[in-house]
Parts: structure tokens; C-alpha cells; sequence
């Protein structure tokens, strides 16, 4: 494949972005939406494993939408060179893969913190109910970090579905997957080291290991079969035992192991050998790798590392806490505290400004005209939910003057406190809005701004965040990065991440917000000033 093919008559390959074991990766034009995209491309279309592969990670990826996943457009195939290509068409990211960060040296642990939250969440997500995919190949290449930080979790082509295990089983077994045996992208495949006979070999003559080793080696006999990568894989996946969403926190804790000490807690000899020491070796304590790693921290990692699934910690949303304790431990009050912005003020009530439409249905409906009525939240809320009640009736609930009279009784609402019933009229409308303004619609933006202001507020800032992270994007193409509707929504976002505690991460983002805050309001605006006041206070 060479730049300029044209798959399915949409996806333009434009320049290779790189190779692995199963595809190459192209940046792409989506001609038909007009946006980069990445094109993940099978290297042999004849290998029915590889293109089963292929499928299997557009079908697990694609069951996922979240900010530390990358998204899944399209998956197909097409003719090409008088073959049929099995390609994945996914989100481009502008990051680079969490290895090349790590050759250049560990991070900070702050840092290594802050990153191991958001792989959490992109974990958590993953493993949810109605959804129930585990990963299974969590590892450096794996995760992609963007220039302010950002997490983005890839690759899903040895994934396994939980949601509805086998009977008797927590999750499936390496034998399950498909294609029998299938391909590898771990140790000892094609042409690699290992072998069953190597494997063999290898547990006869450790006899001083004991007959319980010689079967630990036995059962790693077909490490050429199984799917993953030896540094990171579990106990459970070593031994071709069945696996389940602790799997990938077992390769969390080899990836916050690594960011802390430099190395992985097993990765010295062949791919066998540290199979053989995942199952049956403690690893040393992070805490005597590097002594700025806290007890808290140290402990966290080797309950990842638990040979035994049940010893582990739950699930990710229990890793995710432990993180965020320990995080702000780590920074202390006094950073925490300055890292806080102060509460942002809640949003205005509608007004005539807003919507030459509220003024009509306001006087139409028998609404006060004089300028104190804002000051009476009760009675224009009442008003409000009797005007959108009988629109609706009249009109139906996607009529212009529905919808004003809907909008006008969420931010009245939102605007008297109400944060609960805002976010439940909002969560209502917003879709709505969608369908009959479109979702780059200045008023949709507005809506969902809005919305996440409100979960922000009602102390849920992880929800707010993940909303955000969807919403600055799509409106800083709407509007601009400086408009003041933008700005506001990047603040937003510091906040709410501020109130995770993920500290560098805010810093980040102040520093690319600020110098906007400074062109688009002036050096002495109240926003300008608070922003490099947190700035200052945390470099």
C-alpha cells in the first residue's frame, strides 16, 4: 500500500505511521467527512487469524466510547491490489506511545500518577457492565500520551468479552479464542524463541524446582500460543487459565511498576523464564527500586501484582481511589488547595440577549416584565413549566417553541440551585437538540456546557470531565479557542479536574489556557488573573 490508495472510495491512505505484529497504520482522509483519521490496515490479508483478529478488536473497541480509549469509526473491507483489506478506521491521535516516553526516563511520580488514574478509567470503562471487555495486551506500546497529557488506551485485537462468561467461569480461557490457537503477538510466535519443546525441555531440567514448578512449566508449554506480551501478562495468562477484568489490573501494576522504577518487576532472561517468574516469583518492592515511592504507593502496586486474581484489588474503580489518595498525599494540602479554583459562578439565567424567542413565549404566557421578576426563581419556574407542558402537548416536544420553553425551564432551574433537576432536564433535552439543530449547533453547545457546569457542581467531577473532554473539541472548531463560551468550558474543565486531584494535568491545561485568557479578556480580567494565580502558585 502506498500514499494516495483510496479505501472503499472514502478512507485516503496519506503517510505510514508505523507497523506492528498484526497491521500497519496509516494517517488517512475521511473524504467523505472531510477529517484526519487513523487507518489501521492488515500486513497479510491471506491470514485468516490476523484478519479475525482485526474484527474481533473493531468489534471491542467500537462497544467502547470514552476519552481514554481511542474511538473506533468504521471497520471493513475493501479491494485493493486485487485482494480483499480488513482495515479499522480510528480517532487520530496527535500523541506518542507510552515507551518512547519512558526511554526517555521515568517521569515524575506525580505524573506517573496522573497517567495511571486515566489508564484506570479507560479500564473501568472497559470492564462495565453491558459492555465487559478485557484487554488483555496492556502494555507501554499500548498507551498513547498527547501533548497536554491526555491518556488514550489502543489496540484491543487480543480483547476478550466477560459480559456473559461461560458457565462456571469468571471469563475465557486462552483456548477460547478465535481460531483456536491462533496468532500471537507475545513471546515465541512465528520464528521467536520457545517453542513447546523448548518449554519442555526447560521444565525437565528444572528439577529443583519441585514437581509443583514442573507443572508451572508444563503449563506454560504452549507460550508460543498465547496471546500477550511476557512482561506485562498475569499469572492467569501465563498458565492459560481463564481470565477476567483483574487480568488487566495485574498489567496495570507491571505499567505503574515500570513508570516508577524503570523497569518492569520481571524482565530479565527469555520470554519463558519471565512468564515462569509472573507465576511464581515476588517481585522486588517498588520502594527498593526507588525511595520516593510512598508505602501507599508500594503497597498499591504489589496488590496489583497479586498472583492470586482474588487478592487483587476489585475492579478499577477501587484502583482509581487508591490512586487519587495517594496522589493527594503526594502534593500535599497546600498544593491541593491552590490548585482549587474558586467556585465558578453559576450560570445566568435566560434572557431576551439569549433567545429572541424567550421574550415572545415569556409575554405570550403572561410572564412579569419588569427586570426584579429575575429575582423571583420560583415564579418564572412554575411559569415555565406550565408553557413547555403545553407546548408539548400542541406542538410536540421537538416544535422551536418547545424547545425554547424546555431550555428556559432548565437554566431558571439550574440558575435557583436545582443541580439534580437541571442535569435530568438537560440530560432530556440535549438529545433533542441534536436531532433538530444538529450537534455543532451553537445552542446545543450551549446546552451541554451547561449540563456538565451542573454535574461539576453537584460534586461529580469525573462525569463532568469525561463530558467536557468531548465537548472542547468539538466547540473549540465551533467557536474558536478564545471565545468567551469556549474559555469558559476550558475552565470548567480545569476545575473539574482540579477536584479529581489530578494536578499536573490541570497545571497543563492552565498553561495553554492562560495566554487565550490574556488575548481574548485582557491581562486584568477576574478569569485571567485567578488562572495565573493557580498557575503561579503550582510551577
Amino acid at each position: 500500500m502506498k500514499p494516495g490508495v483510496v479505501l472503499d472510495g472514502r478512507y485516503q491512505m496519506v503517510r505510514l505511521l508505523g507497523k506492528g505484529s498484526m497491521g500497519a497504520v496509516w494517517q488517512g482522509n475521511d473524504l467523505k467527512l472531510h477529517r484526519s483519521v487513523a487507518v489501521k490496515v492488515v500486513l497479510d490479508h491471506t491470514d485468516p487469524v490476523l484478519v479475525e483478529r482485526m474484527g474481533l478488536e473493531a468489534t471491542a473497541a467500537g462497544r467502547l466510547s470514552h476519552p481514554h480509549i481511542v474511538t473506533v469509526h468504521d471497520y471493513g473491507q475493501a479491494a485493493y491490489g486485487g485482494e480483499t483489506v480488513a482495515y479499522i478506521v480510528m480517532e487520530l491521535v496527535d500523541g506518542r506511545p507510552l515507551t518512547g516516553v519512558l526511554a526517555e526516563g521515568m517521569p515524575q511520580l506525580s505524573v506517573a500518577l496522573d497517567w495511571a488514574r486515566q489508564i484506570a478509567l479507560a479500564l473501568g470503562a472497559a470492564h462495565a457492565p453491558g459492555v465487559g471487555v478485557v484487554h488483555r495486551d496492556l502494555k507501554p506500546d499500548n498507551v498513547l500520551i498527547t501533548g497536554d497529557g491526555l491518556v488514550k488506551l489502543v489496540d484491543f485485537g487480543i480483547a476478550r468479552f466477560i459480559a456473559e462468561p461461560r458457565e462456571g467461569q469468571q471469563g475465557f480461557s486462552a483456548a477460547d479464542r478465535p481460531g483456536g490457537s491462533g496468532g500471537s503477538s507475545g513471546p515465541g510466535g512465528s520464528g521467536g524463541p520457545g517453542g513447546s519443546g523448548a518449554a519442555v525441555d526447560s521444565a525437565d531440567s528444572a528439577d529443583s524446582r519441585g514437581s509443583a514448578e514442573r507443572d508451572a512449566y508444563a503449563g506454560l508449554a504452549g507460550l508460543d500460543t498465547l496471546s500477550g506480551t511476557p512482561a506485562y501478562m498475569a499469572p492467569e495468562q501465563c498458565l492459560s487459565k481463564a481470565v477476567d477484568h483483574r487480568t488487566d489490573l495485574y498489567a496495570l501494576g507491571c505499567l505503574l511498576y515500570e513508570m516508577v522504577t524503570g523497569a518492569p518487576p520481571f524482565d530479565d532472561g527469555s520470554p519463558l523464564a519471565v512468564a515462569v517468574a509472573h507465576v511464581h516469583d515476588a517481585p522486588p518492592t517498588p520502594r527498593s527500586r526507588n525511595g520516593a515511592v510512598s508505602a501507599e504507593l508500594d503497597a498499591l502496586i504489589l496488590d496489583l501484582l497479586a498472583k492470586d486474581p482474588a487478592a487483587r484489588p476489585p475492579d478499577a474503580a477501587a484502583v482509581y481511589r487508591r490512586l487519587g489518595a495517594i496522589a493527594t498525599e503526594l502534593h500535599g494540602a497546600v498544593s491541593a488547595a491552590a490548585l482549587t479554583p474558586r467556585p465558578i459562578p453559576r450560570p445566568r439565567p435566560p434572557s431576551a440577549a439569549d433567545d429572541p424567542g424567550y421574550a415572545e413565549l415569556l409575554r405570550r404566557y403572561g410572564g412579569p416584565e419588569d427586570p426584579a421578576a429575575e429575582q423571583r426563581p420560583a415564579e418564572l419556574i412554575r411559569l415555565w413549566w406550565a408553557a413547555a407542558a403545553d407546548l408539548t402537548d400542541h406542538l410536540g416536544p421537538l416544535h422551536a417553541e418547545t424547545l425554547t420553553a424546555r431550555r428556559a425551564l432548565a437554566r431558571h432551574i439550574g440558575a435557583a440551585g436545582d443541580h439534580a433537576l437541571a442535569i435530568s432536564l438537560w440530560q432530556e433535552l440535549i438529545p433533542d437538540l441534536q436531532f433538530s439543530l444538529g450537534h455543532f449547533h451553537r445552542t446545543t453547545f450551549t446546552a451541554q456546557r451547561l449540563l456538565a457546569w451542573h454535574i461539576g457542581a453537584a460534586d461529580r467531577p469525573a462525569e463532568a470531565v469525561r463530558l467536557l473532554l468531548e465537548l472542547v473539541p468539538d466547540a473549540t472548531r465551533l467557536l474558536g479557542r478564545r471565545h468567551p463560551d469556549v474559555l469558559e468550558t476550558r475552565r470548567f474543565l480545569v476545575w473539574n479536574i482540579g477536584a479529581l486531584g489530578r494536578h499536573p494535568r490541570a497545571v497543563r491545561l492552565l498553561s495553554k489556557l492562560v495566554p487565550d485568557l490574556t488575548e481574548a479578556l485582557g491581562a486584568d480580567h477576574e478569569h485571567t488573573l485567578e488562572a495565573r494565580r493557580m498557575l503561579a502558585w503550582n510551577t
